[in-house]
């Protein structure tokens, strides 16, 4: 009986320390004693914008024209022709032209030299302008210094003797005393020379 008893008392009496010393315990404390200090979350980067990309084909299939967008900006549009597996930049859009002013069509010489492109405008105003094919700014068909100064002018292809089929519409308010007065013309892109052909078709 007292060896029962004392088996009993021994088994509570260990019963009781390891409760007092639980390794349960120890373990949480000791999660709780090597958990890292709170951090703040770091401010999500702000993303860049991407440049927008608008493009169409010409009615040479070589060439096409692409006006573009970095957010709310406008950025100079492009004429460019296929290089390789894609495009490669051919010219821009003349310095101070006015937001919204797109390259609407673009032609090659015969020979392959020149491009005669056309130019729209605010207010449907158009100006024909010349680049070298290679690459290089456009200049007014017109042969104006600043095409600010050159009149409101349609450009309608090439002559098979390689010279640029223009109407000159004329009528600008700050252009050039010297300006061709409004008509058809054959303009030669390498010399300048404007030949007047005829008076513009009536309306």
């Amino acid at each position: 009986m007292r060896t029962a008893a004392g088996l009993v008392a021994a088994a509570a009496l260990l019963a009781g320390c390891g409760e007092a010393a639980s390794p349960k315990v120890e373990t949480q404390s000791a999660v709780v004693a090597t958990e890292p200090p709170t951090t703040t979350a770091a401010a999500p980067k702000l993303r860049s914008p991407k440049v927008e990309s608008h493009c169409r084909r010409s009615e040479s299939r070589n060439y096409r024209m692409c006006y573009r967008w970095l957010g709310h900006r406008e950025l100079p549009g492009t004429v460019e022709v296929t290089h390789g597996h894609g495009w490669r930049a051919v010219t821009r859009t003349p310095s101070g032209a006015d937001v919204g002013a797109v390259w609407l069509n673009v032609w090659p010489s015969p020979g392959g030299r020149w491009l005669l492109l056309e130019l729209g405008l605010e207010c449907d105003v158009h100006r024909a302008f010349f680049a070298p094919a290679g690459g290089g700014p456009a200049r007014p068909a017109t042969g104006e210094d600043d095409w600010r100064t050159s009149p409101d002018s349609l450009p309608l292809g090439w002559a098979a003797d390689g010279r640029a089929k223009v109407w000159v519409l004329g009528g600008e308010a700050d252009c050039g005393q010297n300006s061709p007065e409004p008509g058809r013309y054959l303009i030669d892109p390498d010399s300048g020379r404007l030949d007047y052909v005829g008076k513009l078709p009536s309306r």
